[in-house]
Order: C-alpha cells, then structure tokens, then sequence
C-alpha cells in the first residue's frame, strides 16, 4: 500500500495512539462529544490573496489552505504540537508530490500562543520555523532540504500495515494518559 492511498490524518492518529488508529482503521469513527468539541478552527487569520480553503486530495485528506500563486500548502493545528502533526504534513507533501504538484511548500501552522512547544518541536526535528506576529501563528516549514521524510513515511505505513491486520485493539493507555482526557475514543478505552 502506498502512503498516499492511506488518509494523513490515520497515519497521525495512529503515531499518538494505536489503539485509536486502530480503531479508526476498522470504521469506527466517533465525533467529538459536544462538551470535548475542540474550539473551532479560525483558519489563516487576517490573510488576504489567493487562499484556497479546505482542499480534498485524492486520499480524502483535506487540507487547511492552498495558497494557488506561492503553493503553499497549509495544515492550521490548534492543539499541542506534536510529531504526529509533522508526520501528517510530510504524507501531504508527498501526495502532492506524487499527483504532479511539484515544489509545493507544506507548513504546518499553530496559534503564536504556543510558541515554547512549537520550538521544541521544530529544533527537535530540525525544521525551521517562525512566529508570525502579524498573523498570530507561528509557522513550522516542512520541505528541508536535509529530511528524507519519504522514508520516515513508509516505516509509518508500514508500521500501519501491521496493526490494521490484527484481529484486536491493542490495549488502551493508562485512564489517566493526559492525551486520552479529551480523546472522542475515550468510551471505547475506559469503560465507565
């Protein structure tokens, strides 16, 4: 299977959680409770030009923005930065890549209010960022030169594979995993 026939966001999910990509993987999809709805997503705050919102790929990944002029691919994050989002980005570049959209520049963007993690995060992986102050997002560029993401990719597809073709869930985390509090998958876990 190749990495742009698989959803970005399963490969995601799946790096933060297997129990929940495994989950999704065999259809069972659960929306937000109400109460755990996520604020909803102020896309590309105060931009003017040529953007394009919520973009369906082949794959059924959807992304944030396409700026048409500077190809610009975006994915607007509003929670905690993590790999798994990085993750998510690359396998949107490299779908780009594989249906002839070439040189397209994929950036993950999050509110400027989290600027201590997304540093972290950034200079973990060695990837180059910004805090946009004019926009209020800070932005984590996803096209160095340096990573062969493509790789890291298949080892996630691969990694996928594997877990899709066991009969079982794995086990959920510990009830008081601070990533499980909000989670919609939190009922197929931790049964109350």
């Amino acid at each position: 299977m190749k990495p742009t026939e698989i959803p970005p966001s399963l490969l995601a999910e799946t790096t933060r959680c297997e129990r929940r990509g495994w989950l999704s993987a065999h259809d069972i999809i659960v929306a937000p409770a109400p109460g755990q709805q996520p604020e909803k997503k102020q896309h590309m705050p105060n931009l003017h030009g040529d953007w394009i919102y919520e973009v369906r790929l082949p794959s059924g990944a959807r992304l944030d923005g396409w700026h048409r002029n500077e190809r610009v691919a975006v994915e607007y994050k509003t929670e905690e930065p993590h790999m798994a989002h990085v993750l998510q980005g690359w396998a949107y570049a490299l779908e780009l890549e594989e249906r002839g959209i070439e040189h397209a520049e994929m950036q993950l963007w999050y509110p400027a209010s989290m600027q201590k993690t997304i540093t972290g995060l950034a200079e973990g992986m060695g990837l180059q960022y910004r805090i946009a102050e004019e926009n209020d997002i800070a932005v984590i560029w996803l096209n160095s030169p340096d990573l062969d993401f493509t790789e890291t990719i298949y080892r996630a597809v691969k990694r996928l594979q594997e877990l899709v073709s066991k009969t079982a869930p794995p086990g959920p985390k510990p009830r008081t995993a601070a990533a499980c509090q909000r989670c919609p998958y939190h009922d197929f876990c931790h049964f109350i």
